[in-house]
């Protein structure tokens, strides 16, 4: 079972902890791993790079299965590249193009930089 709205608004911490997600209508099968996604984006986040690395530590402590999957970066860019196109659909509703395309770019040349966001022994 994936959460699949997760997000920090979605997440209660305690003493640096995860102690609980919230909010589970969009609960549904799949892989533990589409969960780290959002956590990737600087955009939905709002957080540096060293603060979602940091989250994402502590949900790969809280959360293991979700980081432990085969070829995690290949799997993770995969979802940014979704997330990415389908950002370009929906230009309609707010989005600007140019931002969706600089995203859709930036995604597109290298997951590299999953490797510099990601936790330390998960890659």
């Amino acid at each position: 079972m994936t959460h699949s709205d997760a997000h920090l608004g979605n997440a209660l911490w305690k003493d640096g902890r995860l102690t609980a997600l919230l909010d589970f209508e969009w609960v549904r099968l799949g892989p533990p791993d589409l969960e780290i996604e959002p956590y990737l984006r600087s955009d939905a986040t709002g957080l540096s790079d060293i603060e979602r690395r940091e989250v994402l530590g502590w949900l790969a402590e809280t959360y293991p299965a979700m980081f432990a999957v085969p070829h995690l970066v290949r799997r993770l860019w995969l979802c940014q590249l979704a997330t990415a196109v389908r950002e370009l659909f929906l230009l309609g509703s707010g989005h600007r193009p140019e931002a969706a395309l600089d995203h859709l770019r930036r995604v597109v040349e290298s997951p590299d930089q999953l490797e510099r966001i990601l936790p330390s022994g998960v890659v």
